[in-house]
């Protein structure tokens, strides 16, 4: 009755951890992808316009926007200029998040690439090294 589970081995081990960050950076990176999609296609629930790379709006986005919201809300001068100078404000750390987000996704695909680079064979290694990630490809 006291039969002990079978071990699994360290390699086995970290093939799961690596399996598992792999497909948590997939998954944040569909969803950029998709997000940034609906954003530029001006799909049901996407805005219409894409985002710049460093997460900031730019003028153009922001003036766009706005009017969007005069127009939706119904805005009045007074308010429209207040929200003009909420946005003016807000872009620094707007672009700050943008910053923070696009280090941590890198860094977590810097370490997924280290982690799977111990699991490929020599040749498997250097193949891999010159295989440029899609969204890099631009």
């Amino acid at each position: 009755m006291n039969e002990q589970a079978p071990r699994v081995s360290r390699r086995v081990t970290w093939l799961a951890v690596a399996a598992l960050v792999g497909t948590a950076v997939a998954g944040i990176l569909v969803g950029a992808v998709l997000d940034r999609t609906l954003l530029m296609w001006g799909a049901p629930g996407g805005r219409g316009m894409p985002v710049p790379a460093g997460g900031e709006p730019t003028p153009e986005m922001r003036k766009r926007l706005v009017g969007r919201l005069a127009r939706d809300l119904n805005l009045s001068d007074a308010q429209r200029v207040q929200v003009e100078e909420l946005m003016a404000q807000q872009a620094p750390r707007i672009r700050a998040t943008g910053d923070s987000v696009q280090a941590i996704v890198e860094r977590s695909l810097a370490e997924s690439r280290a982690q799977m680079m111990k699991i490929l064979t020599p040749e498997q290694q250097r193949k891999f090294s010159t295989i440029e990630p899609p969204w890099r490809r631009r």
